[in-house]
C-alpha cells in the first residue's frame, strides 16, 4: 500500500495555480495540459475539483477580486496529453461585484460550464450562525492509505477519517475509518506544500462526496453532474498547508443519484466555505 499523500518536503510551497500547472494566454484565457497528477485516479480521468480550481483561479484573474462563489457543470471530461482551455467571459462588473461566464474546451469539446462570481465590499453586518463540530485533532486520526500505485491527485492530498468511513476507499485500506450510521462524515485534508487558497479548497472539496459510502456502509463510486463552492469571507492565503476539517452530510441517494453539501473549517474553528454537489452514485464494476 502506498500513502495518499507521497509529496516530498519543499522549502517553499508552491501556488495551486503552479500545482496544476495553469498558463495564462491572452483574453482572459488559461490553459491547462493534463497530466496523470490532475486524475481522479479509477477511470483515469479528470478529478472534478481541478475543473472547479482552475475555474476560480481564472476568474479571480479576470476580474482582479476575490471569489465568491463558483459552480461547475460537467459535460465531458478530459484525459492526459489532452489540453483543457479555460475562457472567461464577464458578464457584468461593478465597483465592488463581478460575475462571470467561464467555458473549459478541449478541441472542440466543451468540458466545463461554469458561473461564478466576485467581490469585494464592506462588511455592515457579520454573523455565522453554523459552528464547527467538536472532533479529534488530524494527529489523533489515522492516515488513510491508498492500494493504488498509479499517479494522480490523490497522492498529493493527505485524507485523515475523524468520523465515518471514507467511501471511495477499498475496505482494507488502512485508515479507511468505520461508517458512522448515518450520512455524515467529518475528516481532515491537507494538500502538503500547495498553498491554501480558494482553488486548492475546491480541489478538497471535491473529496465531500466519499460521505455516500459512509451512507450506504459500501464502497461506493460516483460520478459528478455539478460541483458548487461559496466562500465565507476573502481567504488568507495559507502557506502552512495547514489541516482542513471537510464535514460532509449526504441529502439522498435515489434513482442512481446522490447529492451531499459540505462545510469546510480551518483549524481553529473559522468556517472558510460551504460546497455541495449533485452526482451519479453506483456499485463499483470490476
Amino acid at each position: 500500500m502506498v500513502p495518499l499523500a507521497s509529496c516530498t518536503d519543499m522549502a517553499t510551497p508552491i501556488t495551486t495555480a503552479e500545482f496544476l500547472g495553469l498558463s495564462t494566454q491572452p483574453g482572459d484565457t488559461q490553459t491547462l495540459t493534463m497530466t496523470d497528477q490532475l486524475l481522479g485516479g479509477g477511470s483515469g480521468s479528470l478529478f472534478g475539483g481541478v475543473g472547479l480550481a482552475a475555474g476560480l483561479i481564472a476568474l479571480e484573474a479576470a476580474a482582479g477580486q476575490p471569489p465568491v462563489y463558483m459552480t461547475c457543470q460537467f459535460a465531458s471530461t478530459i484525459q492526459p496529453p489532452d489540453e483543457l482551455v479555460v475562457t472567461t467571459e464577464i458578464l457584468t462588473k461593478g465597483r465592488t461585484v463581478c460575475q462571470a461566464r467561464l467555458t473549459g474546451t478541449s478541441a472542440d469539446r466543451t468540458v466545463l460550464a461554469l458561473l461564478g462570481a466576485t467581490g469585494n465590499r464592506s462588511e455592515d453586518h457579520r454573523r455565522i450562525w453554523r459552528q464547527m463540530p467538536e472532533v479529534e485533532p488530524p494527529e489523533a486520526c489515522e492516515p488513510l492509505r491508498r492500494l493504488q500505485d498509479t499517479e494522480s491527485l490523490h497522492n498529493h492530498v493527505d485524507v485523515r477519517m475523524a468520523r465515518g468511513m471514507f467511501g471511495f476507499a477499498p475496505e482494507d485500506a488502512a485508515g479507511r475509518g468505520a461508517a458512522s450510521g448515518d450520512a455524515s462524515t467529518l475528516f481532515w485534508t491537507r494538500m502538503p506544500n500547495v498553498v491554501h487558497d480558494a482553488a486548492a479548497l475546491a480541489l478538497m472539496a471535491d473529496y465531500l462526496p466519499s460521505a455516500v459510502g459512509n451512507s450506504l456502509d459500501q464502497r461506493i463510486f460516483c460520478s459528478s453532474l455539478d460541483n458548487t463552492i461559496r466562500f465565507v469571507s476573502p481567504l488568507e492565503v495559507d502557506e502552512s498547508s495547514e489541516w482542513v476539517l471537510c464535514e460532509s452530510h449526504v441529502e439522498f441517494v435515489a434513482a442512481g443519484f446522490a447529492t451531499s453539501r459540505g462545510f469546510l473549517w480551518s483549524r481553529n474553528g473559522t468556517l472558510l466555505a460551504s460546497a455541495n454537489q449533485s452526482m451519479t452514485a453506483a456499485n463499483p464494476r470490476d
